[in-house]
């Protein structure tokens, strides 16, 4: 059996794949085919969604998704959230089956909306980018559910999402800082949730400002709180022992929150102050009479 990187070789590690990341980015800003993979995007996107054309544009002040769309996709998204809710009402409000069929109308017009399918277009594009230009076996992809365990959904993560869109919105021979483009990787804690992400996840604010009335997910109504899910580290090829040292303390940190008030200590806590006895906890949680003693005169109870 293999054993784990030492984290001296070159090209391993989280620091190592980052620095790899952005050396490609910089070779593929002076490649003649994907520049011309880039220059061919922007003429179907211009020919497809005129509304939010792209002109050649200064790197610097670009977000990693048109401006103009992201400000029209959030607007859509607010008018479209929670549709079940409104529906509900309207029946408990009287409305008739046409005021109903009505709405159906207008929510499927939202569906439909330039800003909608323009989203969509904009993060489909940017997947097939990264497996085209940074292939999966040249550069394993560390973010968080890029490829989900069980449920098999791809997530809108990359670790070049952001050049790549960028990148399509200009001369990719313009960009100067490319190691800025690039976030600093790290290894931690992801959850098996039964949705993917969505866009909201995906979008860089670098370019403007977010709206404090993020949307959320879909969850499902048995999942209460962040402790019914169930956790997994993600690994990646080349992972060092460096990575794992330095993440251990924020994971550490990371399942106390999400755990805390399930540890046998808090657990004994919690049943102290709903009564129950030493001897009556010490057989519930499989303790020892002494360590229930213990736990709860360290904490004063």
């Amino acid at each position: 059996m293999g054993s784990v990187a030492d984290g001296h070789r070159a090209g391993h590690g989280f620091a190592g794949l980052r620095k790899r990341y952005f050396r490609r980015a910089q070779y593929l800003a002076q490649d003649m085919d994907f520049r011309t993979y880039v220059s061919r995007f922007r003429e179907v996107w211009n020919r497809d969604f005129p509304m939010y054309e792209l002109r050649i544009a200064d790197p610097g002040k670009l977000s990693n998704v048109p401006l103009h769309l992201l400000q029209d996709w959030r607007e859509n998204q607010r008018q479209y959230d929670n549709r079940i809710e409104d529906f509900e009402e309207m029946e408990r409000n009287g409305a008739t089956p046409a005021e109903l069929v009505s709405e159906i109308k207008r929510r499927t017009e939202l569906i439909t909306a330039p800003a909608r399918l323009g989203m969509d277009f904009w993060i489909g594009q940017i997947h097939s980018g990264a497996r085209r230009f940074f292939a999966v076996e040249d550069f394993p992809n560390p973010y968080p559910n890029n490829s989900h365990p069980i449920h098999g959904f791809t997530s809108y993560f990359h670790p070049a999402h952001r050049f790549l869109g960028i990148a399509l919105q200009t001369d990719p021979r313009l960009i100067s800082d490319f190691e800025s483009l690039f976030e600093p990787m790290e290894l931690e804690p992801i959850d098996l949730f039964p949705y993917g992400p969505g866009p909201n996840d995906y979008i860089d604010e670098a370019g403007g400002e977010s709206e404090d009335d993020e949307l959320e997910e879909d969850r499902d109504p048995g999942i209460e709180s962040e402790a019914d899910l169930q956790w997994y580290l993600p690994l990646y090829p080349g992972i060092t022992e460096a990575d794992i040292r330095r993440a251990a303390p924020g994971i550490a940190r990371r399942m106390n929150e999400i755990y805390g008030s399930r540890t046998a200590s808090a657990r004994a806590q919690d049943l102290r102050r709903q009564g129950y006895t030493h001897l009556e906890i010490a057989n519930r949680l499989g303790l020892t009479e002494q360590t229930v003693s213990a736990i709860l005169r360290k904490s004063g109870l």
